[in-house]
């Protein structure tokens, strides 16, 4: 499917663009997209160049440091992400999720590039399974830093309907279109203070007991995003991931857990981990 569109970048620049996807399906541009905005971020002081506040159809900019109890963040849930390089001229970097669900999409990328924080908060209308990141505030952020590492942004989708939020996988790719590929589900978690362990559950479509492991990689890096597979998730279906963080003891020796419940849905068609 072909859709001719006005596409208005970070900077209010206007073009038209046709898009699409090979499977047929609508990338939202910068014009469809709604603001969905931080308040927490809005009530720091302003940070650089850019700070994080509303611009045309979202909120983002650089912000400062957020402190937050003890506590763990889930930054991402993806399948594939491309290298990419952030640069306004060149090819965009387009987000999906592989399908089209009826509800919005929210969208949330956040990082540190040239050490400075960076978030973008935006969502998507009903009826699209991907939308076009425009990078020129990123790219003013970025500096020179035109190729951040794998590990310096994360990208988040989920919808919120009522009572429940779900997560939807992503593939990030440099380029006007995704192409499907094959690959194991991966989450990423941030944290600001001394995680000991983090403890991963699954359970959902087509496994018939939760499966429940331990993390390697302990200690796990302070201020800064890791991910890990999940090859428990192995096809489309819905499923409940429970993350269960231990942040040392409290006062009287008691062993300081934090669980945290998420629902994934991952489309039809996903292909899974790749090989036969």
């Amino acid at each position: 499917m072909l859709r001719r569109t006005v596409v208005t970048t970070a900077l209010g620049l206007s073009c038209l663009a046709t898009l699409s996807t090979p499977a047929g399906g609508q990338i939202a541009d910068l014009e469809a997209l709604e603001q969905n905005c931080d308040s927490e971020l809005q009530r720091l002081p302003p940070e650089g160049l850019f700070p994080y506040t509303e611009r045309p159809h979202r909120c983002e900019g650089s912000h400062g440091v957020l402190r937050s109890p003890v506590d763990f963040q889930l930054r991402s849930v993806f399948r594939s992400f491309d290298d990419i390089t952030i640069d306004s001229t060149g090819d965009p970097i387009t987000v999906g999720w592989g399908h089209a669900p009826d509800a919005e999409v929210s969208i949330r990328i956040a990082g540190v590039v040239n050490g400075q924080f960076y978030r973008l908060d935006t969502r998507t209308p009903g009826g699209f399974e991907g939308f076009r990141w425009d990078v020129e505030v990123l790219e003013v952020i970025a500096g020179e830093r035109r190729n951040p590492p794998r590990n310096a942004l994360s990208v988040l989708a989920l919808s919120a309907t009522v009572g429940d939020t779900v997560y939807y996988p992503v593939d990030v790719a440099q380029g006007n279109a995704l192409v499907p590929s094959c690959g194991a589900l991966r989450m990423t978690v941030w944290t600001d203070t001394g995680l000991d362990s983090l403890w991963v559950e699954v359970s959902g479509s087509g496994i018939s007991e939760p499966a429940r492991r331990e993390l390697d990689g302990a200690p796990y890096p302070i201020s800064e995003a890791f991910d890990f597979r999940v090859p428990e998730i192995t096809r489309a279906g819905d499923y409940r991931v429970v993350l269960t963080g231990r942040f040392g003891v409290d006062d009287d020796g008691t062993p300081i857990r934090l669980p945290r419940t998420y629902a994934v849905q991952v489309p039809e068609g996903y292909a899974g981990p790749c090989g036969p």
